[in-house]
């Protein structure tokens, strides 16, 4: 929960990060809205067509269809939805994470992972998003879409680092030897499942989530380094 609030503070006094942060975040409410429209055509005019076929007013089938809708929405489409835009988050918020970096110890390291490594991280990413997605789409409802949400703020608290930590030749395998050991990182990942249930804020949130899993690498990093010239309050 710290390392998000102070994300949150960071974003709002540095407006030159501002520009690293629009061009995914403009991306995601784009993919999000879509996602949304696409999702109630698909659904309620078909429970009002399925409605009337029994005899039913077609009222029923729109209120039936809504409701449902809702539901999924609510409890099921956010996780779904933040764990297929994390898996790409090596990429969309590489230079966010750079800009947080630069912004606070004045440099950020230049080391790059090999096209092979980068393959091969995406491939497991990929594999994990998906396998991860299928569960939240069958059993993220449950607890009142607790189940998703602890799913899905699992996969931020890998993915959400995964740009900082490749500029340090880390790809996904080598991110599970070393984000546990971040302090704070259980705060950050319970913090990801809740907001990640509440739609809306679970997309505009993304740049908070992604300063605040590069300064809690950076705070980590610490242990064993000198303190940066610009602390983080």
């Amino acid at each position: 929960m710290r390392h998000v609030w102070n994300g949150l503070k960071l974003i709002f006094k540095s407006p030159a990060l501002w520009p690293a942060a629009m061009a995914p975040m403009a991306v995601a409410c784009l993919a999000y809205i879509l996602i949304l429209l696409l999702g109630f055509w698909a659904l309620v005019p078909r429970m009002a067509e399925f409605a009337t076929q029994f005899g039913l007013p077609e009222a029923i089938g729109w209120f039936t269809g809504s409701t449902l809708f809702a539901i999924v929405w609510i409890f099921i489409s956010g996780p779904l939805f933040l764990v297929a835009f994390c898996t790409v988050s090596i990429f969309a918020w590489d230079k966010l994470s750079k800009a947080v970096e630069l912004n606070i110890n004045g440099t950020a390291p230049a080391e790059r992972l090999t096209l092979g490594s980068l393959a091969a991280d995406i491939f497991i990413r990929v594999t994990v998003a998906t396998t991860i997605g299928l569960t939240i789409a069958l059993l993220g409802w449950l607890g009142f879409g607790l189940v998703g949400g602890l799913l899905a703020g699992w996969m931020m608290l890998y993915d959400l680092t995964a740009a900082t930590y490749a500029r340090r030749g880390l790809s996904v395998l080598g991110q599970t030897t070393v984000v546990h050991r971040c302090k704070g990182w259980i705060g950050f990942w319970l913090t990801g499942a809740f907001v990640s249930v509440v739609p809306g804020l679970n997309v505009l949130f993304l740049p908070v989530f992604v300063t605040g899993a590069t300064l809690m690498v950076i705070e980590s990093e610490r242990k064993t380094s000198p303190s940066p010239a610009h602390p983080v309050e």
